[in-house]
């Protein structure tokens, strides 16, 4: 008699995570035999093309040597004080006050124990949140070698990760939520989406993105509700700041303005992943926004209106890539929104294939298209992640991330030109 496949099984049997998997551990032997040779050809650490140049220490005293772990030393420094209770008018930085919370957390911990135990505690709670995606998979897959390679392509070897810990960055924190919402929507649990959206919101404000999620599953009470809340977890994260709440409002605002302007000079660090620097700058212009707004209705509109078996795993797709491509400015820790994708393709069968998959239930034509699609896809998933050392400058990061704007442009692109076919198709099979 023949044994009835589990999911477990199934997961085990996923065709594309095996192909994925693989791809990356290509890959990763390129990096490391890069970094290998080009670091003797260079005589210095290669590594330092990955992230950020290793003697960061810009006057700070991070405790772990000459590195600075710069946007969490910064915005230590740029805490309120007493003498400057307005942060915004401090620094630079553009942050809501929840995304100062790790921040305030570790000064605390810092006036306590000092500095090198808050760096230490600050970072191990950074990577094991930027490490969510790789829980997942270790909690899914059953082969313990499927287990142990997932967990390792998707922390310590993936760029993502080591460019979010390299900079001390708390966008990692985002993760976690990042990864319930993921699961929430594929699954339609609906408090595993909403507190997802949320908890991503609060970090960063362009992760409101992630809504739209709710307007293409048709989920307009989610998406009042989450609305709501988030206005709520915004205008009221204000109140807990010290001084007058309209300054700090007004500073917060003043210095979200002329954060592109201060950064978005075309300098060779950090590498620009927004679409606006997509094919070599084609929409550098000033019709960006109008072009970035036009995208997002477009993909509500093709996604609300041309429903097909497996759409949510292509929203999903394309929902993720969002809040890093469509801000006019995005660093390369935003790439991490790639970790989830990965984890969703190494754990979830169905997330590239149609749960329909009997003989006849596809014509050739939309086998055809679906795997070309799915290939284009876990090629970009696996550059992306692939610690990969090639520079076209001397300096600049990498080949994959000085060209993820263009690469991820076209996935999505991909994505909803491969979701119109798969609408077309299902009307067809009809």
């Amino acid at each position: 008699m023949c044994k009835q496949m589990t999911d477990a099984d199934s997961i085990e049997h996923n065709v594309w995570a095996q192909r994925l998997i693989s791809l990356l551990l290509v890959l990763l032997g390129i990096s490391f035999a890069g970094i290998l040779i080009l670091g003797s050809y260079y005589d210095q650490p290669i590594t330092k093309a990955l992230s950020a140049d290793i003697q960061d220490n810009e006057g700070y005293d991070s405790g772990l040597g000459v590195h600075s772990f710069g946007d969490f030393q910064e915005l230590r420094y740029a805490l309120p004080t007493s003498e400057y209770p307005d942060v915004w008018t401090n620094s630079n930085f553009a942050y809501t006050p929840t995304a100062l919370v790790p921040n305030v957390v570790a000064k605390q911990i810092q006036e306590m124990f000092g500095i090198q135990v808050s760096l230490v505690t600050y970072l191990i709670a950074l990577g094991l949140s930027t490490a969510a995606p790789a829980f997942l998979v270790a909690r899914k897959r059953s082969s313990k070698q499927n287990r142990i390679l997932g967990v390792l392509l998707l922390s310590i070897f993936a760029q993502p990760f080591l460019m979010t810990l390299d900079r001390g960055n708390s966008v990692g924190f985002i993760l976690p939520f990042m990864t319930m919402f993921a699961i929430g929507f594929l699954y339609d649990k609906t408090y595993f989406l909403i507190l997802g959206i949320l908890g991503a919101f609060a970090f960063r404000p362009q992760f409101a993105l992630l809504g739209i999620a709710l307007v293409i599953a048709k989920e307009f009470k989610k998406s009042v509700t989450a609305l709501f809340l988030g206005a709520i977890l915004f205008f009221g994260s204000f109140l807990f700041m010290p001084g007058k709440y309209s300054a700090s409002f007004e500073s917060w605002l003043e210095n979200l303005k002329g954060f592109t302007r201060k950064y978005d000079h075309g300098g060779p660090f950090p590498v620009n992943l927004s679409m606006k620097t997509s094919f070599n700058g084609f929409l550098d212009n000033s019709n960006y926004t109008v072009i970035a707004g036009l995208l997002i209705v477009l993909v509500i509109t093709i996604f609300f209106f041309s429903t097909s078996e497996n759409s949510r795993g292509r929203a999903l797709i394309a929902v993720l890539t969002l809040p890093c491509l469509i801000p006019a400015l995005s660093f390369g820790y935003y790439s991490v929104f790639v970790l989830v994708i990965a984890a969703m393709i190494l754990t979830e069968p169905k997330f590239l294939e149609p749960t329909s998959l009997e003989p006849g239930a596809s014509t050739r034509r939309q086998i055809k298209t679906r795997v070309a699609y799915n290939y284009l896809l876990i090629t970009v998933v696996a550059i992306s992640l692939a610690p990969i050392p090639f520079v076209r400058q001397v300096g600049r990061n990498s080949i994959a991330l000085e060209s993820f704007s263009t690469l991820w442009t076209i996935v999505l692109i991909a994505t909803l030109a491969q979701q119109i076919v798969e609408h077309y198709n299902s009307k067809i099979a009809r």
